[in-house]
């Protein structure tokens, strides 16, 4: 790049987030973390296995319950879903309310456990975008099950 030009706001942003893409791997290493470059596979690093599925949703409260069933159903038949359509099936006006009414309590539950989210996101689309994790929505929504069914029992 020549002295004296700048790139656009939008420009630099994508550029950093593609360079902190390629550079997480490499950090990961060098900082000695499990699994990167040792063979294991992503599901070993996510910490959802069916066991943990039901740990993870067992502290959740009825409301974010429903409304993971919701969410981990449409991506455990869609492998993935936009915010507008997430939105609209959990009866919101806007996509805007998702993270009261489900992701950030969904993340501080993962990020008491220590664990990465359940899902992949994609902030670059126009719209953000949740992707399935090897499987594990499907695992999220039988331990859903599971518990709203437990829990309705001892009602």
């Amino acid at each position: 790049m020549r002295e004296g030009v700048a790139l656009p706001e939008a420009e630099l942003e994508q550029l950093g987030r593609l360079l902190a893409r390629w550079l997480t791997p490499y950090i990961k290493e060098g900082l000695g973390a499990p699994g990167v470059g040792d063979g294991e596979t992503h599901q070993q690093l996510s910490h959802y296995t069916p066991d943990e599925c039901a740990s993870y949703v067992h502290a959740l409260g009825d409301s974010v319950l429903a409304a993971a069933e919701t969410f981990f159903g449409g991506l455990a038949a869609k492998g993935e879903n936009d915010s507008l359509a997430v939105a609209r099936a959990l009866g919101l006006d806007t996509p805007r309310k998702i993270p009261a009414v489900l992701t950030t309590p969904l993340k501080r539950r993962a990020k008491a456990l220590g664990w990465p989210y359940p899902w992949h996101q994609d902030d670059e689309r126009e719209r953000t975008v949740w992707i399935d994790r090897d499987g594990t929505a499907a695992r999220m929504l039988v331990a859903i099950r599971e518990e709203r069914t437990m829990r309705a029992r001892r009602r």
